[in-house]
């Protein structure tokens, strides 16, 4: 069986984040998402909980009917030479899919394949946090359960953590 490592901190996730998940979905038998920063929430760079993030992408992956996809929370634990090890505890899969290069370089060291993400739509997590905290229409970069959550409270949450 052949098993990918989606690893990031989908703080929010969004459309980019879809269309990856969707082609890998395809691909692979199996799609590890594995959240990081675990631990982190209400700062500026994570304002979303563990909780809050999987709840929401838990709401895409059944509602877009994807079966073999899999959630998992990593803790960050700033040991670079510990990471992969770190990661390996949370789940077993064959290949890396992470836009973080700092990630892709410590699992090709330890021979992981690394799958080559394209930015799709140009998204960054970090604008579309701007632009939600500053009133800004997002609805077109994001899944509708994503925006959704936005409306409801994820708007107030990053106005809260940027407003120190």
């Amino acid at each position: 069986m052949k098993a990918v490592l989606f690893l990031g901190r989908f703080q929010p996730f969004h459309n980019g984040h879809l269309k990856v998940l969707e082609e890998l979905a395809e691909k692979y038998d199996k799609v590890v998402i594995a959240i990081g920063s675990r631990q982190h929430s209400r700062t500026k760079e994570n304002p979303f909980s563990f909780e809050e993030r999987r709840r929401v992408i838990e709401q895409i992956v059944k509602n877009r009917g994807i079966k073999n996809a899999e959630i998992t929370g990593i803790d960050d634990i700033n040991r670079n030479e510990e990471y992969v090890a770190h990661v390996e505890k949370h789940a077993r899969f064959d290949a890396v899919a992470t836009g973080n290069e700092l990630v892709k370089k410590l699992f090709r060291e330890k021979g992981y394949r690394i799958i080559e993400l394209p930015r799709y739509y140009e998204l960054h997590a970090e604008n579309l946090r701007k632009k939600v905290m500053e009133g800004n229409d997002f609805s077109e970069d994001v899944p509708e359960e994503v925006a959704e959550f936005l409306k409801e409270k994820g708007a107030e949450i990053i106005r809260r953590t940027n407003s120190g």
